[in-house]
């Protein structure tokens, strides 16, 4: 399995502190802007289908809408609540402005 780099947004469009959903090769993801870091992760929740980006990111850690699952938005480790699976996070670069994802391809 190689990854394929898709040009997502500009980086303007990722506010510190703040998240925002976007479309990489027709995937929902999140790009959340933390300490002058960026990542990107899966839209959605693993437990109940919540959209995270409408949940509430603290530091590194995002928490579902839903039932207040809790991620670490770095590793998609499950923090809390109730998910049993951790949501997948993805590699990103930053190249002229534009925020690129790295997408598994089969």
């Amino acid at each position: 399995m190689t990854d394929n780099w898709v040009a997502v947004c500009p980086l303007a469009a990722v506010k510190s502190g703040e998240m925002t959903l976007e479309d990489a090769a027709g995937n929902e993801i999140v790009l959340a802007s933390v300490d002058g870091q960026v990542y990107a992760f899966d839209a959605i929740c693993t437990h109940a289908l919540g959209y995270l980006d409408q949940g509430d990111l603290e530091g590194h850690e995002v928490r579902c809408p839903l039932h207040e699952g809790r991620f670490d938005i770095r590793t998609g480790a499950v923090l809390g609540g109730e998910p049993q699976e951790p949501i997948a996070v993805y590699p990103i670069r930053i190249d002229e402005d534009t925020v690129y994802v790295a997408m598994p391809e089969d």
